[in-house]
């Protein structure tokens, strides 16, 4: 498979599933702790029913109208969700204390085109999906007259790392991330910014 074999597509509110399960997988599994809690809360039964729903809600910014995707044989491949970052983020994951090192990056990339998730399904890496949505982004920014482009990346990710760095991100700043999980081994969260020219 070759970027000529498949294409890219903005999605719809259909989409929602496939986005619920990629933003999980761009989080490293945050996404699904988060959406747990909202669970044990009383505010959902199921937590990827109810990160499909938060997906589907076109007013979110991380939502679907957001997002475009790629696509092979009407199969989803990965995805990439980016916007003008607002001055306000999510109230309720900036409340929280494991989300809040994550949201307090993004904040600070206020006016920036934000690149929210980034991530493609295992058997479609190491194809230049990732390269071909992240390039996608950057189009979106231009056309937007943004001077920036920002997103958060977990320390541990060398594979995107490299990309980020293949496309001139660099180190803005970072935080410390707090553990959601036995099995984590982020360090930092970092902000990363690359120049618009």
């Amino acid at each position: 498979m070759g970027a000529a074999d498949y294409k890219l597509r903005q999605t719809a509110a259909r989409d929602a599933a496939d986005l619920a399960m990629l933003d999980n997988i761009g989080s490293h599994g945050l996404s699904l702790w988060f959406w747990q809690g909202a669970v044990k809360m009383g505010k959902a039964d199921d937590p990827l029913d109810w990160g499909r729903q938060r997906m589907a809600d076109q007013d979110m910014p991380f939502a679907w109208p957001n997002a475009v995707v790629a696509e092979l044989d009407d199969s989803v491949l990965g995805g990439i969700t980016s916007y003008l970052m607002p001055q306000l983020v999510d109230e309720d994951k900036a409340a929280d204390p494991i989300m809040a090192p994550m949201m307090d990056l993004f904040a600070s990339a206020a006016g920036h085109w934000l690149v929210d998730n980034l991530a493609v399904f295992e058997n479609a890496r190491g194809r230049g999906v990732g390269a071909a949505l992240l390039d996608h982004a950057f189009e979106l920014a231009r056309k937007a007259e943004c001077r920036q482009i920002s997103l958060v990346a977990a320390d541990d990710n060398a594979p995107a790392l490299a990309l980020y760095r293949s496309r001139e991100f660099a180190e803005r700043d970072r935080r410390v991330a707090v553990p959601w999980s036995a099995h984590v081994k982020t360090k930092h969260w970092l902000l990363l910014t690359a120049p618009l020219n």
